[in-house]
């Protein structure tokens, strides 16, 4: 659970909440919603302002916390609609997307391998 990982971390690096709401900028409230398991997940702007104050922790290592896939969190934002646009165009239309040298180079093996497999997670 997020909660049990995010207070392992704090634990670990020998901060109280207080001091570590202090010491990232934020209000304790918010570190304390998070311990209590009141807020689910660890936002992308709460895993910034942490990686800014402790750099050797990546933005990604706190949203790993949160127990969800980069697939899972696109197809559960808001966005689901455009997102699905996006895939079906691209897979669409591929080879078009490949004689541009730009795309050419991003829609390698493993890219159109996970665009399929957004693709089959938003039908």
């Amino acid at each position: 659970m997020t909660k049990d990982k995010f207070r392992h971390f704090i634990n670990s690096i020998n901060y109280t909440p207080e001091a570590f709401a202090e010491k990232i900028g934020v209000g304790k409230s918010g570190v304390y919603k998070i311990l209590r398991g009141d807020t689910k997940k660890i936002s992308f702007s709460l895993a910034e302002k942490i990686n800014q104050s402790f750099p050797e922790y990546s933005i990604e290592y706190f949203l790993e916390m949160n127990n969800i896939t980069e697939n899972e969190f696109i197809v559960k934002g808001d966005n689901k609609i455009e997102v699905q646009k996006v895939v079906d165009i691209v897979l669409d239309n591929i080879e078009l997307f490949k004689l541009n040298e730009d795309f050419k180079a991003f829609l390698d093996e493993n890219t159109l391998k996970s665009l399929k497999n957004i693709q089959d997670q938003l039908k």
